[in-house]
């Protein structure tokens, strides 16, 4: 990581708070079957967030090697704890000398101890209103405010000011350690209508129709100017205390059938917009910022099919097509200060969103033998992980990947059962390449996780 091996200690504490409150009060109606009823409650989220990092750095002593480097692949041969050790020789000279090859040195940087706190207000008021026997309205109104707050411990306790000198913590290589803050009132309505086509022996065959709006907020870390080492992107990440909330307005048709022999099956259409959608941008160094405008549509087919009396399989498919449109800026540094010069205008795929996703699976339950078992599989398409936001970088895209999971269990008491998982079966690479619009692929890094395997024993009360 830069000059020299760094060795990163961490420590992150996370206190959360949960506090709901709801009512229901039914309507008055003749018909029982018909549900009409008022819905109304409010909550209150709070996560307190402190984190604190030590950075230790390899040093070198007078008889250590002449390049902190590792020179091999042999990691434990670098780290041997007789390098650490105070360890006697003789010099060129023929002179007895007592050193210490390797040594850490503690480096401490003011953005190393942050903290911060997200609190979140809601209110909502919302009635299930069946018209009659064929016609089903459902929707209200949501409230959100949100309190999100975060700062390096040592600035806040000093009082310093926004952008004021004393927070640049990198002598100008990464901008200033502003707070992040972010305090937001969102009126967020939704309304759901329900029509009951078919109702009779066969089956219930209903089509339904969605609006609503909805809210994404960054998190704490996204809202941290704080620079860290990324582990998985190998470099530093510094957050955005500039970064907005997310709005989303979801529009979306269902028709869903559910037969009472073998079959259930739905098809839905649905259209989001994004404003101030967030993405991981690569601008030589990696942070978080906000887009213009994006929009995914698309369709999702779901079914279940009853193959045996015990044995079940369900299978979704999702096709999307999304797009995003903004102005592309060149981020620069004045006194730690961001200035953006706009330079184009991009349109390309959506940050995250892949364009195909397949999740199918078989589920076996015998309620007799009190045996259950499920193998599922998943897979989705190439999607755009690390956005670039210089022109001569390319995008980083993660390519498909088959994942196979499975999961056995068998009662063996009333009161015990114990079970098997084991997670991605095949033990498939993740693969990441930038986009140079070629055939030729280009890794951003490939790697893999293995096998996971868990045995457990469950005790119910």
């Amino acid at each position: 990581v830069g000059e020299g091996i760094h060795r990163y200690i961490r420590y992150l504490n996370e206190n959360q708070l949960d506090v709901r409150l709801q009512f229901e009060l039914p309507l008055s109606t003749a018909d029982k079957s018909k549900i009409r009823k008022m819905k109304w409650g409010g909550s209150y989220v709070r996560l307190d967030r402190y984190y604190d990092q030590y950075d230790y750095m390899i040093l070198n002593g007078p008889y250590g090697s002449t390049l902190n480097i590792l020179t091999t692949d042999n990691v434990s041969d670098y780290f041997n704890t007789q390098s650490f050790l105070i360890n006697e020789g003789i010099n060129n000279e023929g002179k007895p000398y007592t050193t210490i090859y390797q040594y850490y040195n503690q480096i401490h940087f003011d953005g190393d101890e942050t903290f911060g706190y997200s609190a979140i207000t809601s209110a909502f008021l919302m009635t299930d209103y069946a018209i009659n026997s064929l016609w089903k309205v459902s929707g209200g109104v949501r409230m959100e405010y949100a309190d999100l707050f975060t700062d390096v411990v040592t600035y806040y306790e000093a009082g310093y000011a926004v952008n004021d000198v004393r927070r640049d913590y990198s002598q100008g290589s990464y901008p200033l350690i502003n707070p992040g803050v972010l305090k937001k009132l969102n009126i967020l309505p939704s309304v759901n209508m329900l029509y009951v086509i078919r109702d009779d022996d066969k089956g219930v065959v209903n089509f339904r129709a969605n609006y609503s709006q909805s809210v994404a907020r960054p998190s704490l870390r996204e809202l941290s100017d704080v620079a860290i080492i990324d582990y998985e992107f190998r470099t530093f990440t510094f957050g955005n205390s500039n970064l907005q909330p997310v709005n989303i307005s979801n529009y979306d048709v269902r028709l869903e059938s559910f037969q009472k022999d073998r079959w259930n099956w739905s098809v839905s259409l649905f259209y989001k917009q994004f404003r101030n959608h967030i993405e991981l941008i690569n601008a030589g160094t990696v942070t978080w910022e906000n887009v213009d405008r994006s929009r995914a549509a698309g369709i999702e087919l779901e079914g279940k099919l009853k193959l045996m009396k015990n044995l079940d399989w369900m299978t979704n498919l999702t096709l999307v097509n999304s797009n995003t449109t903004f102005v592309r800026k060149r981020m620069e540094l004045s006194s730690g200060n961001r200035i953006y010069k706009p330079f184009d205008t991009v349109s390309r795929v959506m940050f995250g969103q892949a364009p195909f996703i397949i999740n199918s699976s078989i589920s076996y339950a015998n309620d007799k033998n009190g045996w259950t078992g499920t193998l599922s599989y998943n897979i989705q398409g190439k999607r755009l992980i690390v956005a670039s936001n210089v022109k001569e970088i390319p995008d980083v895209f993660e390519f498909p990947r088959n994942l196979i999971d499975i999961k056995v269990s068998k009662r063996i008491t009333k009161h015990f059962s114990t079970y098997l998982s084991v997670r991605d079966l095949l033990n498939t690479y993740i693969r990441r390449s930038y986009d140079y619009q070629t055939d030729v692929r280009i890794d951003f890094d490939r790697f893999r996780f293995g096998t996971t395997y868990i045995l457990g024993i469950i005790y119910k009360l």
